[in-house]
This record gives C-alpha cells, sequence and structure tokens, in this order.
C-alpha cells in the first residue's frame, strides 16, 4: 500500500508535498517518460521508506501527529496524519523500538531516492 500525497514537481526537479519542499540530492525517480513534466503531480512512498528516525544525515521528513499502532507480527505499522490524510509506517518489531504515543508529533524521515512523482 502506497503512500500518496497531492504535490508540485518544480523544474529544477524539487518536489514539494506535506509542507515541505524536497530537492533531492539525487532526482527523484518520474514514472513517465516525459522528462519536462511539472506542476501537479502525486507523490507516493512505500510505508517502509518511512523511518521515525533519519537513516542518513541530511534524510528530509515531513511532520504528523500519530493516530495509533498495530502490532502484525513481526511489523509494526503506526499510522500518522500528514496534512489530513493518514500515511502508513511499517518498521520491523523489536525490544528496542520506541514508539511514539498516540496524539504525539512526530516527523517522518525518508530518502529522496524513495520518492516516487507520479503525473496525474
Amino acid at each position: 500500500q502506497l503512500n500518496t500525497f497531492d504535490a508540485v514537481l518544480h523544474s529544477d526537479a524539487s518536489v514539494e508535498f506535506a509542507g515541505q519542499r524536497v530537492a533531492g540530492r539525487t532526482q527523484p525517480r518520474v514514472l513517465d517518460a516525459d522528462a519536462g513534466l511539472t506542476g501537479p503531480v502525486t507523490v507516493a512512498l512505500r510505508p517502509e521508506a518511512l523511518s521515525l528516525v533519519p537513516r542518513r544525515d541530511g534524510d528530509p521528513a515531513i511532520q504528523g501527529n500519530v493516530l495509533n499502532y498495530d502490532f502484525l507480527g513481526s511489523v509494526v505499522r503506526v499510522r500518522v496524519e500528514v496534512g489530513g490524510q493518514p500515511v502508513s509506517i511499517d518498521m520491523f518489531n523489536s525490544t528496542d523500538i520506541e514508539l511514539p504515543q498516540p496524539g504525539s508529533v512526530t516527523r517522518l524521515y525518508f530518502s529522496t531516492e524513495d520518492l516516487l512523482i507520479l503525473p496525474k
């Protein structure tokens, strides 16, 4: 299940969504042959591409409010409201995991390489 966001792709290959403008260190993947695509797009991030902690220095982040979490065996699915819409994060369940409390504000980190940009 992809997390999708309404977004704007700018001519400098940066993408703006969820209150964040991301200028990738590498160009995000655009699933369209039209290299000149700019304007309204949909940005997608897989639940496992999001993290509650940065994986690398400089990883961009979006902010949201924690709704809840579910234990699904070896995976914990955290649901966060970002810009009025639910976003899912999947992470491995381990004894040292620190889960944010429902109602708290958290940041969701991702790598620009994980962004999928889809034409509208």
